[in-house]
């Protein structure tokens, strides 16, 4: 036997690859020209109600297959294909785990984006006056180190969501390490005329050091803003699953 899934989701039946404990869904099985309706475990109340109305009108348009609903102790055949559609309960456990993983790692990244920022605006760690600022090899570093390090955490954090097939967090996370590493070059690169850099020396004018503190805080929260997006949206999926 081989089955034809399609869930139930916002108030249209759509194929689908894999079921979930709280689908509602359809098997469509051509061979034996039988429909089976099954409600997962864990479905709700209004969406069988809602898939139930819409089953009057498959009825009329699939007229030659025979609708069934599927008991608790359906025969051993359609049960394999259900459990097929399932997945393997392991898998689906390590697949969140990986997931799981990544947002840790993530939120690891995000914690020296924000160190970083409280570094940038520290003036205990550099002295201005009116007309120019003084600054440190130093503080340089302490800027561009946290950066790498939240780095490596996001690149991580990578790896878990390609491993969890996280699409909106894998790419979340490369906008994040793209400008993560385009702010460590701008940190370590003077501007030697070039028009990309930090300003050289270490004696820079107020307005180029404000300026140095905008660019590397657009730069941080670029970074990981998309993730904090990402990492709330995780949850409610997890939740759901």
């Amino acid at each position: 036997m081989r089955l034809f899934a399609y869930s139930f989701k916002n108030g249209k039946w759509i194929e689908t690859p894999r079921l979930s404990v709280r689908d509602v869904a359809l098997l469509v099985d051509t061979e034996g020209r039988t429909i089976y309706i099954w409600h997962g475990p864990k479905s709700k109340i209004k969406d069988q109600n809602e898939a139930k109305k819409l089953l009057l009108s498959l009825r009329d348009r699939y007229s030659s297959f025979q609708f069934q609903k599927v008991g608790r102790t359906p025969e051993p055949a359609l049960q394999a294909e259900i459990k097929r559609l399932l997945g393997s309960p392991l898998g689906q456990g390590k697949t969140r785990i990986f997931a799981i993983a990544g947002m840790v790692a993530g939120l690891v990244g995000v914690g020296f984006g924000i160190f970083v920022l409280l570094t940038l605006f520290d003036n205990s760690q550099y002295s201005t006056t009116l007309t120019q600022a003084t600054i440190t090899d130093s503080w340089l570093q302490s800027l561009s180190w946290p950066t790498g390090l939240g780095m490596i955490a996001f690149g991580v954090a990578a790896l878990f969501s390609a491993l969890s097939k996280r699409l909106y967090m894998l790419v979340a996370l490369l906008i994040g390490l793209g400008m993560g590493i385009l702010a460590i070059l701008y940190i370590n690169t003077p501007n030697t005329g070039s028009g990309w850099g930090r300003p050289t020396g270490y004696i820079w004018p107020l307005t180029l050091f404000q300026t140095f503190q905008v660019l590397i805080t657009v730069f941080e929260l670029v970074a990981f803003a998309p993730f904090l997006v990402g990492f709330i949206a995780e949850i409610i999926k997890i939740a759901q699953e």
